[in-house]
């Protein structure tokens, strides 16, 4: 159960970028949250199943960001939520991108 790489993708679907460093760490803070308090994105990753978002919910996903590096508990982890956080940042620079979560 895990993401197994972040893609940034242009209207035809074509993958643009790829991310799948770093990622084992995101996972363990990713799936062993506690709180999703106000997540209206990350909570909905499926693991088993890719997940794609448009512009306004990377957006979102940003600020879902910031609330989980309040979780992390180590270096590790920290370095990889950032490691996302710039990725995602990347795929919200130029309008018609679309984030997808790549799942098992």
């Amino acid at each position: 159960m895990s993401v197994t790489a972040l893609e940034i993708l242009n209207e035809d679907g074509e993958v643009l970028h790829r991310l799948d460093e770093r990622l084992q760490r995101f996972n363990l803070v990713l799936w062993h949250t506690d709180d999703w308090g106000d997540s209206h994105c990350l909570r909905y990753v499926d693991p088993y199943s890719d997940t794609i978002f448009n512009r306004l919910q990377q957006l979102r996903i940003l600020e879902e960001l910031q609330a989980l590096r309040g979780q992390v508990q180590s270096t590790e982890e920290a370095e990889s939520v950032a490691a996302v956080e710039a990725f995602v940042k990347l795929a919200t620079s130029v309008p018609h991108q679309y984030l997808r979560f790549v799942g098992e």
